[in-house]
């Protein structure tokens, strides 16, 4: 077995990404495994987390001496900046992995088809996809009783026009979906026009699906039923509303030409290739195309984490690293599933953001269920590092997550008249690490001599030092 431990070799699962300080003790080690068990790096902008502790940790990974095609760590890495696609082509090329490296630009074609898998399975499996998409990035938003008949009768739309795009042969994809929604009959009188009749697309595929499995199939007569005898006869504003809402799920992926590039054509790009040991480069920046990139990137993260959950160790074996900076952008309600349960597929994510007070926003909500969700989700991560930071939110949690101790403190009194003192011990119980201290981390440049500062706390371990935390410091690569 691959990653069978035994007498004279570690198990690859062991093997070390990065040192926490100067000495050789286990525990200041951060292994494969523990990236399996995800990490959280948090600093405010210009502390390093990217240039310093990102890139001493990137260089480990990306370094594949004496490993096997199956034992190369494959990277999905999430951009935010258009910049950063060059940063990681040249750190790829240092460690000789340039032909590893498949980059995902804002002008490929036919990448992935959202669709194409269920085109021979149940309509409702691809109605499900469809409004899991619709709702991956997180905006705070939540449902509430009176909504739920209207997800229904959105569900509804969708399942039929999923249903005639089949019936009538058709590739299933987006694209027709909506080019069936738009052209479908909104009235009786609408309905009996013959230039409705002529000019409809969705009226030439009833009839065309009528013609290949014959008006009495089952799901046909569904489908009839919905189109003809139900949908024109609807109340005005009861129609206006379905429609709204099932066009809105459907047409970001036609008016967004990145959209549809990507997801709308046919797949070429096998999702088991790009976790092969593949260093897969979402040169996407939202920086650059806003809301349409960041949905396209969150919608490739779930597909590539259901598929990482659902691969065959056996015959893609390969660890799986999700790096994800400016993780606010990218965040969605299905990691907090996959966090949970990457380890067993021998996935981990690497999660970096400013301040926890960008995820509280993202997440939404009031403020309690905002901080309730950041702390379920970041509880996930077993080891965290966090580095200079002027958010008092952001020092507080980390001071939280270290954890209290027992502090000796010292007291005396002196009587100058006649030089008598005395002296005493007392002990507080408080954080280890306090807040402030946060604020007073080295953050590189030449008046540090190029030192980064951070504090390092992890889930189960003593570091060196006999405490659950440990100060670390690195150096920033540039600097000679």
């Amino acid at each position: 077995m691959l990653f069978k431990r035994n007498n004279h070799k570690s198990s690859l699962l062991d093997r070390s990404l990065l040192l926490f300080g100067d000495k050789n003790h286990s525990d200041d080690h951060f292994t494969l495994r523990d990236l399996c068990e995800h990490l959280f790096i948090c600093g405010s902008t210009g502390t390093g987390k990217t240039s310093t502790v990102g890139y001493h940790l990137a260089k480990r990974m990306l370094n594949a001496d004496g490993l096997s095609e199956e034992e190369k760590i494959g990277m999905v890495v999430f951009l935010y900046k258009s910049s950063d696609i060059h940063q990681w082509i040249r750190w790829a090329e240092e460690q000789k992995r340039e032909e590893d490296i498949i980059v995902i630009g804002p002008n490929d074609r036919d990448i992935f088809n959202v669709l194409e898998a269920y085109g021979s399975k149940e309509a409702i499996t691809a109605v499900d996809v469809l409004m899991i998409l619709s709702g991956l990035s997180m905006n705070g938003s939540s449902q509430h009783n009176s909504e739920q008949y209207w997800e229904q009768m959105t569900r509804q739309r969708l399942h039929r026009l999923t249903l005639l795009n089949q019936l009538s042969g058709e590739p299933l994809s987006i694209s027709t979906l909506y080019r069936l929604h738009s052209t479908a009959p909104q009235s009786p009188e609408q309905m009996n026009k013959s230039s409705f009749q002529e000019n409809s697309y969705c009226w030439h595929m009833l009839a065309r699906s009528k013609s290949l499995v014959g008006e009495e199939n089952a799901q046909f007569r569904l489908v009839e039923d919905y189109f003809v005898r139900e949908m024109p006869f609807m109340a005005d504003r009861t129609q206006s509303s379905i429609l709204s809402l099932a066009g809105g799920i459907l047409e970001p992926f036609i008016s967004s030409p990145l959209l549809n590039r990507l997801f709308c054509g046919k797949t070429t790009i096998r999702l088991d290739d790009m976790l092969a040991g593949k260093i897969v480069l979402l040169n996407l920046p939202i920086q650059q195309y806003e809301y349409s990139a960041k949905l396209a990137q969150i919608i490739l993260k779930h597909i590539l984490q259901k598929r990482i959950e659902e691969r065959d160790l056996n015959s893609c074996p390969n660890p799986v690293c999700l790096w994800i900076d400016e993780y606010q952008h990218f965040i969605s309600p299905y990691d907090f599933l996959f966090l949970s349960t990457a380890r067993s597929s021998r996935a981990g994510c690497i999660l970096m953001t400013q301040n926890v007070s960008n995820l509280f926003a993202q997440v939404g909500g009031n403020g309690k269920t905002a901080e309730e969700k950041v702390n379920a989700l970041l509880a996930l991560t077993n080891h965290k590092i966090f580095l200079a930071q002027n958010n008092s939110i952001t020092n507080e949690f980390a001071s939280k997550i270290i954890g209290k101790g027992i502090h000796k403190l010292t007291n005396g009194s002196i009587q100058m008249q006649d030089f008598a003192g005395n002296t005493g011990f007392s002990s507080s119980y408080d954080y280890q690490v306090l807040p402030r201290e946060f604020t007073m981390l080295k953050r590189g440049g030449y008046h540090n001599n190029g030192i980064v500062q951070t504090y390092v706390t992890a889930t189960g371990k003593t570091f060196s030092n006999g405490k659950n935390f440990l100060k670390v410091q690195f150096q920033q690569p540039w600097f000679q």
